[in-house]
């Protein structure tokens, strides 16, 4: 049994040797950042700011993510805007967990592609 596991290291070791990866390739794309405001009733309350990018499957998948990038910014600035209606506050944490949820279906609502939206940086301030 040792014996089959210092093979298999030895194996993955020269193929790591010979120029193979075994390390999976990732595929961000970017987006610029996201301010939206915090409506309270009828007062802007604070601004809610989402730093995000997409992890795309394959690079074939970010290019086209990045050909789209327009109506992509669109449908996670409309969902951002709903979330920070509805579930954002200036005076308490922001619910990452919902906001992924919202950000990603709005992104799979443009592009079906399976991509996950990953949230680089997020804050609810008063200002």
């Amino acid at each position: 049994m040792v014996a089959a596991l210092v093979a298999a290291g030895l194996v993955a070791s020269a193929a790591r040797a010979e120029g193979e990866s075994s390390a999976p390739q990732v595929h961000f794309v970017d987006m610029d950042e996201i301010s939206v405001p915090i409506v309270d009733g009828s007062r802007v309350d604070g601004t809610l700011h989402v730093k995000l990018v997409i992890d795309a499957a394959d690079a074939d998948v970010a290019t086209r993510l990045n050909d789209n990038l327009p109506a992509l910014r669109q449908a996670a600035l409309s969902a951002s805007l709903e979330f920070a209606r509805l579930q954002a506050s200036a005076f308490a944490p922001v619910d990452v967990s919902a906001l992924d949820t919202a950000l990603t279906g709005a992104i799979s609502a443009v592009d079906k592609a399976g991509s996950h939206v990953l949230i680089v940086e997020v804050s609810a301030r008063r200002e």
